[in-house]
C-alpha cells in the first residue's frame, strides 16, 4: 500500500476533479439539447411552491406538468399562486392535479422527467 503524501493526494484530487468536470459537462449538454424539463411538484404548501418556483426560474426551458399534495387546497392555493407568478411554465391539466395520500405515486407516475419532493420530513 502507498504512503501517502502530498504528491499521491495531488494525483487523487485532479483525477476526481476531472471526472466530476466530465460529468458536469454531460448533465449541462443534455439540459441545453432538450428543449423542455417537465417537472413533477409533490407537496404543494409554502415549500413546494417555493421550490418550483425557483426551478422554474432556472431556465425557461422548465415546465411543472404535474402537482400532488395530502391536501386539496394545497394544491389548489399552490397551483393558484404559480400561475399567477409563472403562467408560461405551468402545463399542468386538470388530470395531472392530484390530491389525497396517494398523490405522490400519481405525480410520480406522470409524463415528467423531474419530480421535487418538497414533503415534511
Amino acid at each position: 500500500m502507498e504512503a501517502v503524501n502530498r504528491r499521491n493526494f495531488v494525483k487523487g484530487a485532479a483525477a476526481v476533479s476531472a471526472l466530476s468536470s466530465v460529468n458536469t459537462f454531460a448533465i449541462n449538454k443534455k439540459l441545453q439539447n432538450d428543449k423542455v424539463l417537465k417537472i413533477g411538484l409533490v407537496s404543494c404548501g409554502g415549500r413546494g411552491t417555493g421550490a418550483a418556483w425557483q426551478a422554474m426560474n432556472v431556465r425557461k426551458g422548465v415546465k411543472i406538468v404535474a402537482m400532488g399534495d395530502a391536501f386539496e387546497s394545497n394544491v389548489d392555493k399552490s397551483h393558484k399562486s404559480l400561475m399567477h407568478s409563472m403562467a408560461d411554465q405551468m402545463d399542468v391539466p386538470q388530470d395531472n392535479i392530484f390530491h389525497g395520500f396517494d398523490a405522490y405515486k400519481k405525480v410520480i407516475d406522470s409524463d415528467c422527467d423531474l419530480v421535487i419532493l418538497a414533503t415534511p420530513p
